[in-house]
């Protein structure tokens, strides 16, 4: 009889040891999306939506290239479609802290039409707060602290540390996409024929440079991707067809969405998503320390982004990336 009950303490114990083991060590992290409406802002959305070590609280906006109240509509649709209906959605301001820096219309008005795709024609229910309001008190609420992952203007953030500066002590780290450390911005390349004559700053940072430096002065962990790192990486068609095919909504509708970035070409900067995968997985990229001062003076060099060396800074910039090891966090995300 003992032996008996050994031999099934040792299938047991095999039988164990095979099971599929849970992708996600300990309680997920509370995360708050912040985007201001573009392509590849909604897939880092999609990204922390199947991140399985994640749990997104809110999707929330800061000015830039959606208009705001149109582009809340959009994501409240979206989470129906990806079956997320437990997520908040809030609206920031349209304006920035100051200036009246802008993205041409015509890619604004690309954001209005969700980028050609379609979407359910009911969503859940937006909140009544405003996206500054809504960081607050989900913040201040959380037993957990909350990450923050901004990947338009700091706007929302800033006014929220504004409202009220104690939420810094509950929050875990912010991620940015935004920047140009030691390379050149990207404003009057990407501007083509329009008149856009910046060429030291990033889109993100420009279009609220204020809010910029009161984010990057706020002390709290930043997981900063810059132009320097983002220019590095790029995805192809054949990532984003493998992610259509699966069975995750989020997944299958984030594969469609860089399959139309990859359009006739073989791949494409998804500038957000890789930003979203070094703020989750800060370990795959050689990174150094600094603390990260922004213009804010009107003029030619208004939002370029300083880094000073720094050991005590608490922006933690993404310069080498591991540029499979990046592939790969995606694919076994968007499974």
């Amino acid at each position: 009889m003992k032996k008996v009950f050994l031999l099934f303490a040792l299938m047991a114990i095999l039988l164990s040891s095979c099971a599929p083991q849970s992708e996600s060590q300990g309680p997920k992290i509370p995360i708050i999306v912040d985007d201001d409406g573009s392509l590849d802002g909604v897939v880092a959305m999609l990204y922390f939506l199947a991140h399985p070590d994640h749990e997104v609280i809110a999707l929330a906006s800061s000015c830039g290239i959606g208009r705001l109240a149109i582009f809340a509509e959009h994501l409240s649709r979206l989470l129906a479609q990806v079956k997320q209906r437990n997520v908040s959605v809030a609206a920031g301001s349209e304006l920035p802290l100051a200036g009246s820096s802008a993205f041409p219309e015509d890619w604004r008005d690309f954001s209005d039409r969700f980028f050609g795709l379609p979407l359910p024609t009911k969503g859940v229910r937006s909140s009544k707060l405003s996206a500054p309001e809504l960081m607050v008190e989900l913040i201040n609420a959380s037993p957990e602290p909350v990450a923050v992952f901004i990947s338009g203007a700091h706007t929302s953030l800033a006014q929220a540390l504004r409202i009220d500066t104690g939420i810094q002590d509950n929050i875990r780290w912010v991620g940015v996409m935004g920047g140009a450390l030691f390379v050149e911005g990207n404003i009057a390349p990407e501007a083509g024929d329009l008149d856009y004559t910046n060429e030291t700053a990033e889109w993100n940072i420009w279009v609220d440079p204020l809010a910029a430096r009161e984010v990057f002065a706020s002390g709290f962990p930043i997981y900063l991707t810059a132009l320097d790192a983002m220019n590095q990486v790029t995805w192809g068609s054949e990532f984003s067809r493998r992610w259509e095919d699966s069975d995750n909504p989020a997944a299958h509708l984030a594969g469609e969405m860089v399959t139309r970035m990859n359009g006739s070409g073989a791949s494409a900067y998804v500038w957000d998503l890789t930003a979203a995968v070094f703020a989750a997985h800060p370990e795959l990229c050689v990174s150094d320390t600094f603390r990260v001062e922004v213009a804010t003076e009107p003029g030619l060099d208004e939002g370029r982004t300083m880094a000073i060396q720094d050991p005590n800074g608490s922006v933690t910039a993404c310069l080498d990336p591991d540029v499979p090891a990046f592939h790969a966090s995606a694919e076994a995300v968007f499974k």
